[in-house]
């Protein structure tokens, strides 16, 4: 059995799942599809366009107090998306992926599979995300002119994080930047020209330490 709290709109043409919980104050519009045993804390906005893809939520997530979808996206099963996120149009966060509160994720990201993006994180239109990284808190991805306004799906991504990597917190990266698999980033890097894998950089700008 469904629950939705107080002050709830959900539009009847939304699809619900079963055993899901809704809470106060929410928005829910049509083209909108959330999987079984989904909660959905209070103060949650979604937006959607009347035609085109709509947002779909899978089974087992927990979406917190605070969030707006703002847009067509893709969330996968069991992710979390914690308070006060803010998830713009075609992101797609893969199964098990973890945003902790406070992201702002921009058009066309993909978060990888069982990935952890902490507090305060900030990722530019078009950053792909790997599998199984680690984004530490108040990262930001930035963009040009041309990364912000690209809003089509087929637009390449501006910045790529390869799988199993680690970026410390409060590090800077430029636009364009390519970071291979199962690189470490220090905290507090400026980073302003691609990695390669396996390696461990640091510093502002960031320079090559050793292989990992």
């Amino acid at each position: 059995m469904n629950k939705i709290g107080k002050f709830s709109l959900v539009h009847p043409k939304a699809i619900i799942g079963q055993n899901v919980i809704i809470g106060n104050f929410c928005i829910i519009p049509a083209n909108v599809v959330i999987g079984d045993n989904t909660i959905i804390k209070n103060n949650v906005e979604m937006r959607t366009s009347d035609s085109g893809h709509g947002i779909h939520i899978g089974a087992g997530c927990l979406i917190e107090t605070g969030v707006l979808l703002d847009g067509a996206c893709d969330i996968e099963s069991t992710v979390t998306i914690g308070p006060f996120c803010e998830i713009k149009n075609n992101v797609n966060c893969k199964k098990n992926s973890y945003l902790q509160g406070c992201n702002r994720i921009a058009a066309n990201c993909v978060i990888g599979k069982d990935s952890l993006i902490k507090y305060g994180a900030i990722l530019t239109s078009n950053v792909f995300i790997g599998k199984n990284c680690f984004i530490g808190p108040h990262v930001i991805f930035t963009g040009d002119d041309a990364s912000r306004n690209a809003t089509k799906a087929e637009e390449p991504h501006t910045s790529r994080v390869g799988d199993g990597t680690f970026i410390g917190a409060n590090s800077c990266m430029m636009p364009g930047t390519s970071i291979g698999k199962n690189v470490l980033i220090g905290a507090c890097s400026f980073v302003r020209e691609d990695i390669g894998n396996d390696s461990l950089w640091y510093g502002i700008p960031a320079r090559f330490i050793k292989k990992r």
